[in-house]
């Protein structure tokens, strides 16, 4: 059809860092640290993107890359938007420790989704001893829940289903602890039921988190 429409869906917190590249642009900032993992295609496209634009950009990943960070002048802070929120606060507080210079977005750049998981975890920690995750084994999302359990000291168990979870003897082996099962943020229904359902069939007790407040 001549007036037929066709939508980006992109994830908005993805599109939102090149909005705000622009906006430093126009405030004349042209310096750009970003904090990310430099294999990972998203942090490809956000430094290609202001390399293309004759800006400069430097990335980092840790607390040990601060002390490479090359600019003297004004520069904006970015992130990946599928990185550990904690972490990633407070490597900006020390990077603005020492380069008071550094600006930020309004909004932090971490995806909601990705942030509510991680916050879940951290929160309902002290209630199950055992920690699933499930979907997406090279994304960095489901891999920092992943990283996240293990801070933590619970034992973690990360497949892309559950045909997957059994082939790990471990798996099939686990003490009768408390589990909580996660996942990534596009992972069908269906692969999520199958694991609770496996250990309904296990005669452990299925049940929702509710949470007194909001994240």
């Amino acid at each position: 059809s001549l007036f037929a429409s066709v939508y980006n869906l992109e994830c908005p917190f993805v599109s939102k860092i090149y909005t705000e590249i622009h906006q430093f642009i126009s405030q004349w900032i042209t310096q750009f640290l970003y904090i990310g993992k430099e294999w990972h295609q998203e942090a490809k496209n956000v430094v290609e993107n202001i390399v293309f634009q004759w800006w400069k950009v430097h990335t980092i990943i840790n607390n040990e890359d601060i002390s490479t960070i090359p600019f003297v002048w004004p520069f904006a802070i970015l992130s990946q938007t599928t990185l550990n929120f904690s972490l990633i606060q407070d490597l900006i507080h020390q990077i603005q420790q020492q380069f008071p210079q550094a600006l930020l977005p309004k909004i932090s750049d971490i995806c909601k989704a990705t942030y509510e998981r991680q916050w879940v975890i951290k929160n309902f920690a002290s209630e199950f001893q055992t920690l699933v995750v499930i979907w997406g084994k090279e994304s960095s999302n489901t891999k920092e829940l992943c990283s996240i359990g293990q801070q933590l000291g619970k034992t973690v168990f990360f497949g892309e289903w559950l045909f997957d979870l059994l082939k790990n003897t471990d798996f099939l082996n686990q003490k009768e602890t408390n589990v909580a099962v996660t996942w990534g943020a596009s992972t069908p229904i269906e692969d999520i039921l199958e694991i609770l359902d496996w250990y309904e069939k296990k005669w452990y007790t299925k049940k929702t988190l509710v949470f007194n407040q909001h994240i």
